[in-house]
């Protein structure tokens, strides 16, 4: 069984990381959510860090945007060895950040669901830049 946690070394935080990975990131748009990635090495027992984004823009208050985060957080908590697993696999660390792109919250169990697809996809994504960089 997996590790059902989501402690601070796991949050991406460091001012250099973020903007690394929003110059030089892939992304692609998964069910509602930008998914903004990379490879990067860093120091730590995880291998991987996440940003959680809910623009302003679309949501002026304060506490949706909170609560859209709570609902993500729980969903990547709950569902992070989808990643992990792959990530430890293939001897990899990577940052990333998801972004919410929604105009309207939606259930937390459609968040968890969007998460879960998000997250296959990004494994995906991962295997192809493997390659692509393999073939160079």
């Amino acid at each position: 069984m997996g590790d059902y946690t989501f402690k601070k070394y796991e949050r991406l935080s460091s001012k250099k990381e973020i903007d690394s990975l929003f110059l030089m990131g892939y992304y692609f748009h998964c069910e509602g959510l930008t998914i903004k990635w990379m490879h990067f090495e860093f120091e730590g027992n995880t291998s991987a860090k996440i940003l959680i984004s809910v623009p302003k823009r679309k949501f002026k208050l304060a506490v949706d945007r909170n609560k859209i985060k709570r609902q993500i957080r729980e969903g990547y908590r709950k569902n992070k060895n989808i990643l992990l697993e792959e990530l430890n696999k293939s001897n990899k660390k990577i940052i990333f950040a998801v972004i919410y792109g929604n105009k309207e919250i939606i259930s937390t169990q459609e968040v968890e669901e969007r998460i879960i697809v998000s997250l296959n996809r990004l494994n995906k994504e991962m295997e192809i830049n493997n390659n692509i960089q393999a073939n160079d």
